[in-house]
């Protein structure tokens, strides 16, 4: 799944917030919860690559 697909769910969903850190699965906080989005978590090439995509 890539990055956008994540925020795709969130906001379906009525998500407002996504967390993102190396070792866990990427969650959104949806209806006041923290819940994963995936069953992967993510290592620091994944998290340091998204990073870099949405900062420029």
């Amino acid at each position: 799944m890539v990055f956008d697909d994540y925020l795709k769910i969130i906001v379906e969903k009525d998500g407002s917030d996504i967390f993102m850190s190396t070792g866990a699965p990427i969650s959104a906080k949806i209806h006041g919860h923290l819940v994963p989005l995936s069953d992967e978590s993510l290592v620091a090439d994944e998290t340091k690559e998204v990073g870099e995509l949405h900062n420029g």
